[in-house]
């Protein structure tokens, strides 16, 4: 296993979308564990392969993770990793993820992109969402999501699209946010 380092806007990469999973084996096996290691390694909840440089339709989140943070009203994205842990680890594996119905609309109050970091909106999202999914070793299986778990479920899946949370927000916030970057890569 291994910590694989986050890519971050504006890498190119987190503008394409990832090719569907075809084979289950042990290469399928060691991404979902690095990821694993990756995601528990970083302040956030949910991680998906493109983030790593992996233009997999792979993604990972926590649903304790996400349950806790509901019951205190925490945003998507970075958290204090100092807390307190009050929920076991929970960490769901989706292959080829697919939203087949949703309902409703939430704000996402305060979310947040591990690669885009320094960075934190409100955003839409769907309330419930439904998807189905292959677990790492090939098995469909169905969600039933809602709440921060559906939120999450939703950020990451964007990502698998190519589509960044950048990219729901207001167009003012996007464009400070943009050129805020373009000045600190010109600190460097």
């Amino acid at each position: 296993m291994a910590i694989l380092p986050i890519r971050t806007y504006p890498d190119p990469i987190l503008a394409q979308k990832s090719a569907p999973v075809t084979e289950f084996d042990d290469s399928v096996s060691k991404i979902v564990e690095d990821m694993k290691q990756t995601m528990q390694n970083a302040p956030g909840i949910g991680l998906a392969a493109v983030q790593v440089g992996i233009a997999k339709r792979i993604l990972i989140f926590d649903a304790g993770q996400a349950a806790q943070r509901e019951d205190e009203g925490e945003g998507e994205g970075e958290h204090n990793q100092d807390q307190e842990q009050e929920k076991p680890s929970n960490i769901v594996v989706c292959i080829n993820p697919v939203i087949t119905s949703a309902q409703g609309s939430v704000v996402s109050e305060n979310e947040g992109c591990l690669s885009v970091p320094e960075l934190r909106a409100n955003v839409t999202r769907s309330a419930c969402v439904r998807a189905k999914a292959f677990d790492e070793n090939g098995a469909p299986f169905d969600l039933d999501l809602e709440g921060m778990a559906a939120i999450v479920f939703q950020h990451e899946l964007d990502h698998l699209e190519g589509v960044l949370f950048l990219e729901r927000i207001s167009r003012l916030k996007r464009d400070l946010y943009k050129r805020r970057v373009r000045k600190w890569q010109k600190d460097v």
